[in-house]
């Protein structure tokens, strides 16, 4: 490699760096880290400056910096800026609302993309900076930009493996909770039910996912109990009446074809449907979800028939008994409940 080779060396590197870091998480937000992406941020970061964020600054200097490698008097202070730029979002710790649908969060974790973006501005205002100070450029640019890297990254690789925020751990602890719930995931049927003509929920949403591949869900929807279960041949829903200001009994019942809730001092459902939290003692930070659904005939007390799931927000993972790429709490009681839908209820 030839002297013009090496003083150049570092401007590649640079880019190199930079191009890679557009591609991957920059920074991890929320308490369950989710992933903020680089090129992201990249288009949407100007709407920030209005709020006094000026990290996405770096960007443009950062540009004009790389324009001018021949004029170093120029380009290394404005690589520097761009640095400080950079390194500016170090001292951000309150999330902001840009604009419509738009949100500044606040770095939790720090990933390998603002690593790499930092790397690649550092490492060329580190360049500049040795080509107009040094008589010894050649040698100069290569240690300099050597220990630059090397403190960088052993600062960063401790941050995102061994600190208290890193990333690296919430994962490694997220991955084994979730495997470990996943083991006592379930979806049995235990009777045969033919009677189901009235029905207790002790919640109100049901949820659904769909396009579940190699255990990762694409798609998820979350509603109210659907009225087109009283197609199924159901004449009553039975619910308790925390949500109810204007009703004052412990539970309200809906008959089929009819909008009210009316008052009810006890249960008349025939099976009570109940759902339950699995994931409520672990820590928030995990991100997973857990619900079982349990059915239980109201007259005996037996369980007809349960159902267990598994979910991470971040990651999208599912663990449950799908069926062609689909998990739905309400196909779960149908088919349970031994219930068959019929046009002529209408």
């Amino acid at each position: 490699m030839d002297n013009k080779q090496v003083k150049t060396a570092h401007y590649r590197l640079s880019i190199a760096l930079y191009l890679i870091c557009l591609v991957l998480p920059a920074y991890y937000a929320t308490e369950i880290r989710t992933p903020e992406y680089s090129l992201e941020l990249l288009a949407f970061g100007w709407l920030a400056l209005n709020n006094g964020i000026i990290s996405w600054l770096a960007n443009p200097i950062y540009i004009i910096a790389l324009v001018t490698l021949k004029r170093p008097l120029i380009s290394a202070p404005l690589a520097i800026i761009a640095l400080v730029c950079a390194l500016s979002t170090l001292s951000y710790s309150e999330s902001v609302l840009l604009a419509d649908g738009v949100m500044y969060k606040a770095p939790m974790s720090f990933g390998w993309g603002y690593f790499l973006w930092v790397l690649s501005i550092g490492v060329y205002a580190f360049g500049q900076t040795v080509n107009i100070f040094s008589f010894n450029k050649q040698y100069s640019l290569v240690i300099t930009n050597a220990l630059f890297i090397v403190v960088s990254t052993s600062i960063f690789l401790h941050h995102y493996y061994f600190s208290a925020n890193s990333v690296y751990k919430l994962h490694k602890e997220r991955k084994q909770t979730f495997d470990d719930l996943c083991s006592k995931t379930e979806s049995v049927v235990l009777a045969t039910v033919n009677d189901a003509d009235s029905l207790y929920f002790n919640y109100y949403t049901l949820a659904g996912y769909s396009k579940i591949y190699n255990g990762i869900y694409h798609s998820s929807r979350f509603g109210l109990v659907p009225p087109v279960i009283y197609d199924y041949g159901i004449q009553s829903i039975e619910r308790n009446t925390q949500s109810y200001e204007n009703i004052s009994t412990p539970y309200a019942r809906q008959l089929v074809h009819s909008k009210d809730w009316k008052p009810a001092s006890k249960l008349e459902a025939s099976y009570l449907i109940k759902k339950s939290l699995l994931t409520e003692s672990l820590n928030p930070a995990l991100g997973l979800h857990g619900f079982e659904i349990r059915i239980t005939s109201s007259k005996t007390g037996d369980d007809i028939a349960r159902t267990s799931y598994i979910t991470s927000k971040v990651e999208k993972w599912f663990c449950g008994e799908s069926i062609s790429g689909i998990y739905s709490e309400f196909e779960f009681i149908t088919k349970a409940l031994n219930l068959s839908y019929n046009k002529s209820l209408k």
